[in-house]
């Protein structure tokens, strides 16, 4: 409706000897809502914060809506292919290199088709499991908004530091809806610690 919206999330992902991980993400809603996610020893909780202190505590989640691969998949896994690129410049620092993409028009679609199966697979999963009228109305909404869009001019923004570590991500598009409205979609990662020595203060305390 032509207002700025701003999602943000911050959270860890922590590697364990047998091979698994635990992990935590915290999504904020344009500062005012929050929800939080953590999966520890292969059990998942969700806490909300509604604003104007209502906050409700940890809940064990009776089957696991969010798999790693779906938090690492957000961090990591853009599925570019030498087809999608268009233009590749590169700029290099003292600390880190700079790689910027744009891509063909074919990018954007083809993600595009992948992230409406993706929901819809999960759509039908909610229905399945009798989710709250409100929320399966909210996605169907979603989905329909993303159907009617097109991403247009993407360019994505890759940034490597000194030691060869991806750290920074960031994609832009111009957004053209179905009504003919079009408007900037920024979507940006930061990876701010990693190989942590101590990581004990990185994930949340459950009680039981």
């Amino acid at each position: 409706m032509g207002d700025q919206y701003t999602e943000t999330s911050e959270g860890t992902f922590i590697k364990l000897a047998d091979g698994t991980y635990n992990w935590y993400e915290k999504n904020f809603f344009n500062d005012e809502q929050s929800v939080e996610m953590t999966q520890l020893d292969g059990k998942e909780y969700v806490k909300v914060n509604n604003g104007e202190n209502s906050e409700s505590p940890w809940g064990e989640s009776e089957t696991l809506q969010t798999s790693l691969s779906d938090v690492l998949r957000s961090l990591f896994g853009i599925n570019l292919v030498e087809a999608d690129i268009d233009e590749v410049s590169v700029h290099t620092e003292t600390d880190k290199t700079r790689y910027t993409i744009t891509t063909t028009t074919n990018y954007p679609e083809r993600i595009k088709s992948e992230t409406l199966q993706a929901l819809q697979k999960r759509l039908e999963a909610l229905k399945q499991e009798n989710t709250q009228k409100e929320f399966i109305q909210g996605m169907e909404a979603q989905i329909q908004l993303i159907e009617e869009t097109q991403y247009l001019d993407n360019i994505l923004t890759y940034e490597i530091d000194k030691e060869g570590f991806l750290t920074d991500f960031t994609y832009k598009a111009t957004v053209s809806q179905k009504n003919g409205a079009y408007f900037n979609f920024i979507t940006s990662t930061s990876i701010t610690e990693y190989n942590l020595n101590d990581t004990s203060h990185l994930l949340p305390s459950i009680d039981d």
